[in-house]
């Protein structure tokens, strides 16, 4: 009896390995509005932004959508340097550099950007905004120097 099990078993576990796509895929997910929001939003701001360079949003998913590199690598104060050339310089690309600001709360990767955020918000006009039931997002062009 327990070898029998033990075959039945072993059998099942081969068939799942064989053909495990087709198994499998009830268990999938399917993807959560959060998900779902940033794919929408990134193929609006590749039709807003066509070309590729990089460009900034909390969410980095949306900027793999968008075609677009996340920038910027490296810190910038501002007040310490133009913003607008430090992001030029670092997102590479031509056109105005998308930057997104989110109605999420900033985590830990991005939080050290809160200062660069306040000025975009504060000195850069409004190009678009996104609306879902997941969040909402200001879309930001900061043009090349």
């Amino acid at each position: 009896m327990l070898f029998r099990s033990t075959l039945l078993f072993a059998v099942t576990v081969a068939a799942m390995m064989w053909d495990r796509e087709r198994v499998l895929a009830p268990l999938k997910m399917p993807p959560s509005s959060s998900e779902i929001a940033d794919r929408e939003l990134g193929l609006q701001l590749k039709a807003r932004f066509p070309g590729g360079g990089g460009g900034f949003c909390a969410r980095r998913e949306v900027m793999a959508y968008a075609g677009r590199v996340y920038c910027p690598q490296t810190l910038v104060t501002p007040g310490a340097g133009s913003v607008a050339q430090h992001l030029a310089k670092e997102c590479g690309g031509t056109g105005p550099i998308p930057f997104v600001v989110t109605s999420e709360p900033l985590d830990h990767g991005t939080a050290p950007l809160a200062p660069t955020i306040s000025w975009v918000q504060a000195n850069v006009p409004v190009a678009d905004e996104f609306r879902s039931s997941a969040y909402t997002a200001t879309i930001y062009a900061i043009e090349r120097p």
